[in-house]
């Protein structure tokens, strides 16, 4: 069963798998759980400096499928001038691919949610307008 992201377990993405089945193993993935192994998305520690080596931040996340947008979207809102706090708490928006759907957290602007709806994608997901 998917979890609450909405993505299928590991090994394989096709939602049928057979053993040794060559199109499954062109969607599988190697981040099913086993000994010795290591997660492939569990964190994303990103470690940001200025330019002559003193630190500038210390981000990460953990779990799910929302932590590279996530972090990434925080390095953007401090470049675009928000003090930390507001970085982090800023509302996200989410492209899942798959499966594909865009959400978008409470506080995003209604008119966003138009254009990208005009733009062709999925607006679904966990969001409210405020």
């Amino acid at each position: 069963m998917p979890n609450s992201f909405g993505l299928w377990p590991s090994p394989c993405m096709c939602f049928n798998y057979v053993p040794h089945c060559l199109q499954c193993s062109l969607y599988c993935i190697d981040n099913y759980p086993g000994a010795g192994k290591r997660p492939l998305s569990s964190i994303t520690p990103t470690i940001i400096e200025h330019a002559d080596g003193r630190l500038y931040c210390a981000l990460g996340g953990s779990g799910g499928s929302r932590i590279f947008g996530s972090v990434f979207q925080v390095i953007l809102n401090l470049d675009w001038g928000m003090d930390v706090s507001q970085a982090i708490e800023a509302p996200r928006v989410h492209d899942q691919l798959f499966p594909a759907f865009v959400s978008l957290e409470t506080g995003i602007d209604k008119e966003v949610s138009d254009a990208l709806k005009a733009k062709g994608h999925n607006v679904t997901g966990w969001f409210a307008y405020c």
